[in-house]
């Protein structure tokens, strides 16, 4: 694939000024607000099928917005389908938003106002297909930002795994054999749209609960570390404190929340078992991950109503 822009050989102070130069003015017209300023990370790199073009990008965390005043400059037509390989991403257009990450294809139209945002770096696939080219193929409806496709499996899984072997050889292939291929994948796209259910089970929703559901065991199962916190679960889960306050959202708790609800049931749950009668209640405090004894049982009371000698006491 071309090389189209990389921060590698930049200055840190320099990368973000020179992805928003470079790219955010020129390339695809775009603003861009980015978290990550003084040492920026990405590359874009690109191959022509014929009327296809396929990038392969990775960008910062940030926010990317397309608006009216861009598209005064764009003389292009066309849809962008993204195929994750790494991260989140969401994007909001026509009033809707659309979440994905990996296994997930997500189209929305490159000719009309739209956000992305991602919270965490996110690597993907960007297939930019011309829209006379999908509508000619597309059995219903022309296809709207909502069109998203499952690529674990069926016809999503052979439009991806067909567009990860086209970019890895891409440079081997004559002109005329990537635009044959360009046409084939735009078929199997538009195949793949025409069989897509409406609730895909990679949908905005389901990533939430499974990487939610993820990010709650890893704190189970290192509850009793005192030194657990936001910084060092969003580290553990390469993501950031920002994102993973974002995945807490609408849980009815935050993660700080969460960790301290878990360390109260955990000692709750101890002192009403008859086979912890042995340890004393600083012991099922300390394993718990609490070390301070004072805020412990100031907690307890405030949580149960009670101390946490009268919660034993009360399951005799």
């Amino acid at each position: 694939m071309n090389l189209v822009f990389t921060t590698d050989d930049l200055p840190a102070a320099r990368r973000h000024r020179a992805w928003q130069e470079a790219l955010c003015a020129l390339y695809v017209r775009v603003d861009s607000r980015c978290d990550a300023v003084d040492d920026y990370q990405g590359f874009v790199k690109e191959s022509a099928f014929g009327a296809v073009t396929i990038t392969d990008c990775l960008i910062a965390p940030q926010r990317i917005d397309r608006r009216q005043s861009h598209l005064a400059r764009v003389d292009k037509d066309c849809f962008y389908v993204a195929l994750t390989q790494k991260g989140h991403q969401a994007v909001e257009q026509r009033g809707q938003r659309l979440a994905y990450g990996p296994g997930t294809a997500t189209l929305f139209s490159a000719s009309e106002p739209y956000v992305l945002r991602n919270a965490e770096p996110h690597r993907a696939f960007y297939l930019e297909i011309p829209r006379a080219a999908l509508a000619q193929r597309w059995q219903r409806s022309e296809p709207m930002v909502t069109a998203s496709i499952g690529t674990q499996y069926g016809m999503g899984r052979i439009v991806a795994n067909l567009c990860a072997s086209m970019v890895l050889e891409a440079d081997t292939l004559s002109e005329r054999t990537r635009a044959r291929l360009g046409e084939r994948l735009v078929d199997l796209l538009a195949l793949a749209l025409d069989c897509a259910p409406g609730d895909v089970p990679g949908d905005e929703a389901t990533l939430r609960s499974e990487r939610l559901r993820q990010v709650k065991q890893f704190i189970n199962a290192h509850i009793g570390n005192p030194l657990l916190n936001p910084e060092r679960v969003a580290a553990a889960h390469r993501t950031s404190v920002r994102a993973l306050h974002y995945l807490f959202k609408g849980s009815g708790m935050s993660v700080s929340g969460f960790i301290w609800e878990r360390r109260l049931e955990r000692c709750r749950e101890a002192l009403q078992m008859p086979s912890q009668r042995g340890r004393t209640v600083t012991e099922i405090a300390l394993a718990a991950g609490f070390s301070s004894m004072s805020h412990f049982n100031s907690a307890f009371k405030r949580r149960y109503g009670m101390t946490p000698s009268e919660a034993r006491d009360a399951a005799c």
